[in-house]
């Protein structure tokens, strides 16, 4: 950040938005210099200058992306997207791990009832709902509740 401030004139940044940009962006805020992030899809280019996804020949280089960036941000035609305080970055990150971790419960679950189903046991043995899961882990079957030594015999 000693290079930014060390610049003559008002000094201003900006780049685009992806996964790690909000963390610079915070950090070159808090040196007091003003930074946009720019939301890529409202950036407009010629058609000639999309970034592909599969590399070829006619690719924009980096230099060329951050003259664009730099002529538009000097003009004010980047639409900025909001920089989320550390709070919400980790409240994101715990919803996400919450529902990666219900994601493999579930997918656990049916693999554990496939199973079942495929030696013949049916869980739940009523109408209700369920996982078989607690009852394995209690050291059970989920059928009947009685331990048997037999229980995955073909």
């Amino acid at each position: 950040m000693d290079w930014l401030r060390g610049l003559p004139g008002p000094v201003a940044a900006a780049h685009e938005a992806g996964p790690t940009g909000f963390g610079l962006a915070r950090a070159v805020s808090s040196a007091g210099i003003r930074c946009v992030v720019a939301a890529p899809s409202k950036i407009v280019r010629a058609p000639g200058d999309r970034v592909r996804t599969v590399p070829r020949k006619r690719e924009v280089p980096p230099a060329r992306d951050a003259m664009l960036l730099a002529r538009l941000l000097r003009k004010d035609d980047l639409v900025e997207v909001r920089v989320p305080s550390v709070a919400q970055v980790v409240a994101r990150d715990l919803v996400r791990a919450r529902e990666d971790v219900r994601g493999d419960l579930m997918r656990a679950c049916h693999r554990l009832s496939k199973l079942l189903l495929r030696h013949g046991h049916v869980y739940p043995p009523a109408f209700g709902r369920g996982c078989p899961l607690p009852a394995v882990r209690r050291g059970g079957t989920p059928v009947d509740g009685e331990q048997r030594d037999d229980w995955f015999a073909p």
